[in-house]
């Protein structure tokens, strides 16, 4: 959604993003996991420069989201990416102590269950997949959580 006007925030997403050259240099993003595809890295990166930084969205700049290409998924295709969008946020809600895994988790459960209802009363059930696949890659995020594993091993 484009905005109206300038907005402070703490994170910004990755594929839209201007960084002033010091800082990006200064807080250069190093690559700790090899992962098909990172979704949060966006979080990882400018969380902790939002710390420092003051960010804003900015009401000059137009986004521009492409969503067609869920439709396109398969059911499994869309299963994988509801469990690694999971796997990703426990993550990186682990690394920082203000953050909540538990309220994090209740939040990803939530949406999961409401769109669950909302893909089942308008036939789309092709986009459940990525509601389980969602579900599952939280119960799989906790459950190395709860074990003390580290959660980059089931994300590489």
């Amino acid at each position: 959604m484009n905005v109206r006007e300038n907005i402070k925030t703490e994170w910004l997403n990755g594929g839209a993003t201007t960084w002033r050259q010091d800082i990006l240099i200064a807080n250069i993003h190093k690559k700790s996991i090899d992962a098909k595809w990172a979704p949060c890295e966006d979080l990882i990166f400018s969380y902790p420069i939002g710390k420092m930084y003051p960010m804003y969205v900015c009401a000059e700049s137009k986004v521009i989201h492409d969503d067609i290409i869920i439709s396109q998924l398969t059911f499994s295709q869309l299963w994988y990416r509801g469990e690694i969008l999971s796997i990703w946020m426990i993550f990186f809600v682990s690394q920082y102590s203000d953050l909540s895994i538990f309220k994090s988790s209740i939040a990803l459960f939530a949406i999961a269950l409401v769109n669950i209802l909302k893909y089942s009363i308008l036939f789309k059930f092709k986009l459940l997949g990525m509601e389980f696949g969602r579900i599952k890659g939280l119960f799989l995020a906790l459950i190395s959580v709860l074990k003390k594993r580290e959660l980059s091993d089931i994300l590489s």
